[in-house]
């Protein structure tokens, strides 16, 4: 894991969520266009059956960190997402004002649905997810492979919810 995203015995302060997305590809296409002609097939390198990993948290800026007044009340996010090629591995985290991936991530989390964008095309990635039933989740990863071609991968998820003493 990087070293940002905060390890198993640490104690962020006020954490408000924290979980992890385990998730079987069940599909895997690849969208785009060749020659001027649409083209929607199952992606060459078959993704169906292999995993990717969603680690996620949302938490209050720790004290240690905050060096603004601004930031007394500030929520900071962070997502890794782990997977087969091309996923790969995906991380990203606002804790800092100044950071480079400060306003690119987009992050909506509610009680149903987690939905990640972010919005550098190439190294960008979509994540959408719905709660089917307690922790049983679906939904769809959107991931740019060039100018004209987007790989779209189906989803079936497990959540499982950290919860820190």
């Amino acid at each position: 894991m990087d070293s940002d995203m905060p390890q198993a015995n640490s104690k962020p302060h006020e954490m408000f969520a924290k979980g992890v997305f385990t998730c079987e590809i069940v599909s895997d296409i690849v969208i785009g266009f060749d020659r001027n002609m649409p083209i929607v097939e199952q992606y060459h390198r078959e993704l169906a059956s292999q995993y990717l990993e969603i680690t996620y948290e949302q938490s209050k800026f720790p004290q240690i960190h905050q060096t603004k007044p601004s930031h007394s009340w500030r929520i900071i996010s962070s997502i890794l997402i782990e997977g087969p090629w091309p996923i790969n591995r995906h991380y990203w985290s606002d804790k800092d004002f100044d950071s480079p991936d400060a306003a690119i991530m987009a992050l909506d989390l509610s009680r149903d649905d987690f939905t990640l964008g972010h919005s550098r095309y190439f190294s960008g990635l979509f994540l959408k997810l719905r709660r089917i039933y307690r922790e049983d989740w679906q939904g769809q990863v959107i991931k740019p492979l060039s100018d004209a071609t987007i790989l779209v991968l189906s989803l079936d998820c497990r959540r499982h919810l950290i919860v820190e003493n």
